[in-house]
């Protein structure tokens, strides 16, 4: 019988959790209710590859682990990265409504990228101001979708 080692034992969990979300959001993108008919790709499409992407790799990944063929050593964690990603989401889901997109989006953007140490703090905020603004663009003035103005109302 194969002993799992410590790595082994977190790619199992990853793989498994891989695949179950996958299932989930399988399921879940049957609910989404089908366009008017004209829709070339339709509202389940990108829930679907995603889902099917999650399924593959967590059976690539279960598959690896159980033929006991992956071989790498458990690198240490970096718990404050780690922290600052988690911090980085967290305030952008809270800030949302309150700040509006523009800020949330900015300062998550640069919370991500201190946490992966991508250099310039300052190259980074204004970085993540320039795509925060188009990305609010093109969606709100391109595709016609209302997103949380915020504090920034009067501007836009």
């Amino acid at each position: 019988m194969y002993s799992f080692k410590s790595a082994d034992r977190m790619e199992l969990g990853i793989a498994l959790a891989s695949i179950l979300f996958g299932l989930f959001l399988l399921a879940d993108s049957f609910t989404i209710k089908l366009g008017s008919g004209y829709d070339h790709i339709g509202p389940r499409f990108f829930p679907f590859v995603i889902s099917t992407g999650l399924l593959v790799t967590g059976i690539l990944m279960l598959l690896e682990v159980l033929s006991g063929t992956s071989h790498r050593e458990a690198e240490p964690v970096n718990l404050s990265a780690f922290g600052i990603l988690i911090f980085g989401l967290v305030s952008c889901l809270l800030l949302l409504k309150p700040a509006g997109f523009i800020i949330a989006c900015s300062i998550q953007f640069w919370l991500i990228a201190r946490a992966f140490s991508a250099g310039d703090s300052l190259r980074n905020a204004i970085t993540g101001v320039v795509l925060s603004i188009c990305v609010y663009f093109i969606f709100t003035r391109g595709l016609g979708l209302v997103l949380p103005r915020g504090i920034l109302a009067g501007l836009f």
